[in-house]
């Protein structure tokens, strides 16, 4: 229950603190005399919208504190410790701060905290619930309407009856059984649509997979087609390679060679000349390594005009693709990969129909 209420500076209140007794509290008075003021500010401490419009004339902030006795709700106080906030086992203060030119401050237990973490506290404090009465509930002068309303009946009846919970259940499952069948009619509704993006994305999906592509081969052909148009000039730069290295009266192995002779030469006079010589000696053996592995090489990439036909077309095809779907085979793929997922998905949809009317016959069995 409300224990007590403390207001400083709001509407036309100064400072107000009432103590509430269990039971029935009736607020009276003169019009004008502030009952409407009052309730107002009950209506903040549970979660209603401040304004700074309401901050009395001549003051900068208004205070509303509420007590609430939370002594036989267990789960307004675990509420609390999930959001860190420290409490005893029997209050509540709830605490709003409406300052000129600022939002609202709310305090829970002295812990600065949000305006929905307080509606959250504080709902299950002023509503009718299966579980508990609530601990506040404002009645007005014209409130006995409500004793015509059904809906109220109902909520009197579940809760004298303590099939609160199950109520609870039937609206989750009757709410439920309602929403399949809008979620059917729209998968419906959409058929036609869907028929014609699922042909739109098997004829983009075959276009690819025809080409049976493989991850980086737009690369590698690129650099097939660029070896086949040169073959010419690779195996004329070998050509060359050799004869100036070997043809040539005065190639340079040639020359080495006659380093070579001549050094052996003197190495009969200065012994450590030969072990110098070594190194030319390796130079030799490295340059005929070179060399015989350039002529193997472009003796490979003899120009042949089928390759370079069949490689060019395959590179144009690929290249026709990549103005739709991607900048290289590789986003290709990527691409080719979700429209099968979506394509799974549509042509799944029938299935997806099915396995709603099932569970809707299941939830209405649970109903009946």
């Amino acid at each position: 229950m409300l224990l007590e209420l403390k207001v400083s500076n709001f509407a036309i209140i100064e400072n107000l603190h009432i103590t509430f007794k269990d039971g029935l509290n009736i607020l009276s008075g003169e019009t004008g005399a502030g009952k409407s003021v009052l309730l107002k500010s009950l209506s903040l401490l549970m979660g209603g919208k401040g304004s700074s419009d309401t901050i009395r004339t001549g003051s900068s902030q208004a205070t509303i504190e509420g007590s609430f006795d939370i002594s036989k709700r267990p789960d307004i106080q675990n509420a609390l410790r999930d959001m860190g906030i420290e409490i005893d086992q029997d209050t509540l203060i709830v605490r709003r701060v409406l300052s000129s030119g600022d939002k609202s401050k709310v305090y829970l237990n002295g812990s600065l905290n949000t305006l929905n973490s307080l509606r959250d506290i504080v709902a299950p404090l002023v509503e009718l619930a299966g579980h508990s009465a609530p601990l506040i509930e404002m009645t007005g002068q014209h409130e006995n309407r409500n004793l015509m309303s059904k809906s109220y009946h109902m909520d009197l009846l579940d809760q004298y009856a303590g099939t609160w919970d199950k109520r609870l259940l039937f609206t989750e499952k009757y709410n439920r059984y309602h929403g399949i069948f809008e979620e059917i009619k729209k998968l419906e509704s959409d058929a036609k649509q869907k028929a014609q993006r699922l042909d739109f994305l098997i004829y983009q999906r075959d276009e690819i997979a025809n080409l049976d592509l493989s991850p980086g081969e737009d690369m590698e052909l690129e650099v097939e087609v660029k070896k086949l148009k040169n073959s010419s000039r690779i195996g004329g730069f070998v050509d060359q390679a050799e004869e100036a290295l070997y043809t040539d009266d005065d190639s340079a192995i040639s020359r080495l060679n006659a380093v070579l002779k001549r050094g052996m030469e003197i190495s009969g006079v200065d012994p450590q000349i030969a072990s110098k010589l070594e190194n030319l000696e390796q130079a030799k053996a490295l340059i005929d390594e070179t060399v015989y592995e350039l002529r193997q090489y472009a003796n490979k990439i003899d120009a042949d005009p089928q390759r370079l036909e069949e490689a060019e077309s395959r590179l144009s095809d690929l290249r026709k693709l990549q103005k739709k779907y991607g900048n290289s085979v590789d986003e290709i793929l990527k691409a080719l990969m979700e429209m099968e997922i979506e394509i799974s998905n549509l042509q799944n949809s029938d299935v997806k129909i099915e396995s709603l009317k099932k569970e809707a016959a299941v939830l209405l069995k649970e109903l009946e």
